[in-house]
């Protein structure tokens, strides 16, 4: 992995617990796994997999809550290389994360031809263990959280993998995920890795990062499943 880059604002910082907000970079390596979304999109003639090792996201934090999002110079970015990029990474917005909460802010993707915020429970049943890496200075330890959603009978199971560093006492992570004791720096799903390539820390509480706009509607995981399941259907229909 590229080195880490390290900055403290404040100057008086000298021991991560004193951390109160912060930025975190993180990179994308994608993991061709054969399926049949990676053939469609080779059978395009998509280069995706070479744009999804150019996008980068930041997490934004304080002590409450995150913002998770592509890096400002992507975030306008409407190729197809970069739509099927987010598409293969699982990511429709920006997640806001609280302690119990996250928020996927789906309005920008006008999914279904609606602006709509999705509100999920903070998955927190990680497997914590004692296995342990070093990824550049940092002591980091493997946690991992089996995710299992169900779509019409049918079950889908993935195993999310994290290495958190206890010595940064921040409860968040990439894409939503969080509640270890420790900021995930490697982050393994079953179609990419996110790896931390820089932090910069900060003594002082940054009161910008909120949920989503509130005049938008939020909708809970079940509202969200029922409204794929009429989509489907209705498509199916009209076949």
């Amino acid at each position: 992995m590229k080195r880490i880059l390290l900055f403290f604002l404040i100057l008086q910082l000298n021991t991560y617990a004193q951390i109160k907000a912060g930025t975190v970079e993180y990179k994308v390596s994608p993991v061709e796994n054969g399926s049949g979304l990676d053939k469609l999109y080779e059978g395009l003639g998509i280069n995706y997999l070479d744009r999804i090792k150019k996008l980068r996201f930041e997490l934004k934090f304080n002590t409450q809550q995150s913002n998770f999002d592509l890096a400002k110079e992507f975030q306008d970015d409407m190729s197809d290389e970069t739509t099927l990029a987010k598409v293969k990474l699982g990511f429709e917005g920006a997640f806001f994360q609280t302690n119990d909460s996250v928020y996927v802010d789906m309005s920008s993707s006008n999914f279904l031809g609606k602006k709509l915020i999705l509100k999920k429970t903070l998955q927190k049943q990680w497997v914590l263990t004692n296995e342990s890496k070093k990824i550049d200075d940092f002591l980091c330890y493997k946690a991992t959280l089996e995710i299992v959603r169900t779509y019409e009978q049918n079950i889908f199971k993935q195993t999310i993998v994290a290495w958190y560093c206890p010595k940064i006492p921040i409860l968040f992570g990439p894409m939503g995920y969080g509640g270890l004791p420790g900021l995930i720096i490697e982050l393994q799903t079953k179609d990419a890795m996110f790896g931390v390539t820089k932090l910069t820390l900060n003594n002082v509480e940054d009161s910008s990062i909120s949920i989503p706009n509130k005049s938008i509607k939020t909708i809970s995981e079940k509202e969200f499943e029922e409204m794929m399941i009429k989509y489907s259907n209705n498509k199916l229909d009209k076949n």
